[in-house]
């Protein structure tokens, strides 16, 4: 114990300076405790899951779907948006302290699901009946759990919902995309709709509620309109909203504003407004209000709102209120206005003395924030569509919404608190994104998180003691003792390995265990498969080296240094497996086993080794995702 570490290297530009490991419990990600905190405070992750439908036996699951749905939704609110990324995640002290739904200190002790467990996660909620769904309406019950929490169990007065659709690319043979003509690209085109208060997403404005986020969503093929099937996801939309506020009003984009959906917003008695796309009928009622004015022209330019009656195009059934909006702007580079104003059309369902047209048209801005937030989803929680099934694409497209609004709650908490704006990727970056030390001493466990950015988290856990769920709500639990659940009887099969070697048991009556260690459960290892654990060695064996020969027959090469646990600890050999077996048996590679063959040279003694003998001393658990049926 206590024996110094070589360093990896020197670095040449400061001499001073070395680089070395640690196998001390660090993570990069530390703000994963501020999302699991404001998840339980709010019970979101506990109340989807309870909503699901789970197809798994209940005395086999290892993962419940609540820390599975964890797993998966801290990642992507992290900025890992592949599955590949859980894999390393697994390990990470931080993310297992958030995501077990465990009691007491042995959180950090076992890794986390792996990346096939989240495949089969997606397939259960994409094919089980009634799941996806169940993560639709998971959408607006978040935000609106929120919004009760912030504001003492009442509805805001006025809420807006933004409707909009926007392009997902994606490369290769994915189900339901297609080439779109307007963006010119291969896509998916899904359709959001966002609340926000007063249609203002602004928290720092004095006298507005906290509570935005996206209600409703679908995922669409690529070549579809705009409009396509709007009208029954604009009547979910009302559904979900209504009880979020006493007066709701929608907000469109052009594509939106077309005749169907116009009058059976009309007929729903919903206020509304858009932007029509112009034709020759619209054109000639602007002709007469583009004269510019004499003299010269300000150095802003104009900007003229004009009132144009009531319109009714031919297929609408409903004559709407419309208003000219008229920019005369100066080009920025030479300072000179453009030949011909540009102008644009707005389709109003307010009367006139409840909203003059000046305020209309800045109510109608307010949708570029909107469409901000849109833009900060692809950037920071991103969209990586790359399954070949269009089912497991919107599920993954579905949570990677909801990941979104538990991001979202905690920046606009943060934004209010400090009176700045905090774009999503800015909040990424200097408050999730911390660097933090993991101690575990005296069976408690104490995470030392970087300075820079305690200010912050202070703040946000000042706020996120305020919130008070209602009653009636789905109450968040504690931490549940569950029992421990043994690998299947598989786990002594072969492993196949990429890099051309394969572990074959040998003969289990050699099997031989350490003097402390001993299986938990008598008879459910035939053959040891620690050593086909993803987890590092080290935390469960105190190795020791002898000279072996780590292959067969002619193939060895002379002896080599090789860790004695592998010959006593389930008599385990490698063996070189022939390519085509290992492309066709091969899944998922197995991070522990590959890197132990790698370290082998290194040390000669594994005297550092020591101090992690008994980690685990009560269990030897190992991922049921990590082997092959």
């Amino acid at each position: 114990m206590g024996e110094r570490r070589q360093p990896l290297f020197n670095l040449s530009f400061n001499g001073s300076v070395k680089v070395a490991s640690t196998d001390e419990r660090l993570t990069s990600d530390a703000g994963v405790l501020l999302l699991r905190e404001a998840d339980h405070k709010l019970g979101l992750t506990e109340s989807l899951a309870a909503t699901l439908s789970d197809p798994r036996n209940p005395g086999k699951v290892r993962y419940t779907l609540t820390e599975l749905l964890r797993e998966r939704l801290y990642a992507m609110a992290l900025g890992y948006e592949a599955q590949d990324d859980l894999d390393r995640l697994a390990h990470d002290p931080a993310m297992k302290i958030a995501v077990w739904d465990r009691p007491g200190d042995a959180v950090v002790q076992e890794r986390l699901a792996s990346q096939p467990t989240h495949s089969r996660l997606i397939d259960i909620l994409a094919y089980q009946e009634g799941n996806r769904d169940a993560l639709r309406e998971a959408l607006a019950d978040w935000t609106h759990r929120h919004l009760r929490a912030t504001g003492g169990d009442h509805a805001v007065r006025h809420g807006t919902v933004d409707v909009d659709s926007f392009p997902i690319e994606v490369h290769g043979q994915q189900e339901g995309a297609a080439y779109n003509g307007y963006y010119q690209e291969t896509i998916y085109h899904p359709i959001v709709a966002s609340f926000s208060v007063a249609g203002d997403y602004d928290s720092t404005r004095e006298g507005f509620r906290l509570g935005n986020g996206i209600v409703h969503a679908a995922l669409r093929m690529g070549n579809v309109h705009t409009s396509e099937g709007a009208v029954p996801f604009i009547q979910e939309v009302l559904r979900k909203s209504r009880c979020m506020a006493q007066v709701l009003d929608l907000r469109l984009d052009a594509g939106l504003a077309v005749g169907k959906i116009l009058d059976y917003i009309t007929d729903e008695k919903v206020r509304f407004i858009g932007r029509l796309r112009s034709n020759a009928v619209l054109d000639r009622l602007a002709q007469p209000h583009l004269q510019r004015p004499a003299g010269r022209p300000p150095q802003e330019g104009y900007e003229t709102v004009v009132e144009l009656g009531k319109y009714q195009a031919e297929d609408w059934r409903h004559a709407q209120r419309l208003i000219l909006v008229i920019t005369d702007r100066p080009d920025p580079v030479t300072g000179q206005l453009n030949l011909l104003p540009n102008y644009f059309f707005l389709v109003v369902g307010w009367k006139q003395k409840e909203l003059s047209a000046e305020e209309a048209l800045e109510h109608y801005r307010g949708r570029g924030t909107f469409e901000n937030r849109l833009g900060e989803f692809r950037q920071t929680i991103g969209q990586h569509l790359s399954s070949h099934d269009a089912l497991d694409n919107e599920v993954t497209f579905l949570l990677a919404l909801l990941s979104f609004n538990l991001t979202s709650l905690l920046r606009i908490e943060l934004e209010e608190k400090t009176g700045g704006g905090w774009d999503l990727r800015r909040f990424q970056n200097y408050v999730l994104k911390a660097g933090g030390r993991v101690i575990h001493h005296a069976r408690q466990l104490t995470l030392y998180v970087a300075q820079p950015v305690t200010t912050f988290w202070n703040q946000l856990f000042t706020r996120i003691r305020r919130w008070r769920l209602p009653a009636g709500w789905t109450a968040p639990r504690g931490a549940a003792r569950r029992p421990w659940i043994p690998p299947p009887s598989h786990a002594h099969l072969n492993r196949h390995f990429p890099f051309g070697f394969r572990l074959e048991p040998i003969q289990a009556r050699n099997v031989s265990y350490s003097n402390n260690l001993r299986p938990p459960v008598p008879g459910a290892w035939e053959f040891s498969s620690i050593f086909l654990s993803a987890a590092p060695i080290s935390e469960f064996l105190h190795l020791e080296h002898t000279p072996v020969s780590p292959f067969d027959g002619t193939d060895a090469g002379g002896a080599q240094t090789f860790p004695r646990g592998i010959q006593h600890f389930g008599r385990l050999r490698l063996l070189r497996a022939a390519p085509s077996d290992d492309r066709r048996r091969q899944r998922q590679p197995l991070d522990a086993v590959e890197d132990l063959c790698k370290q082998v040279p290194r040390h000669s003694h594994f005297g550092q080794l020591k101090r992690h003998v008994l980690r685990v001393p009560r269990h030897l658990r190992t991922d049921l995702d990590e082997f092959l049926p």
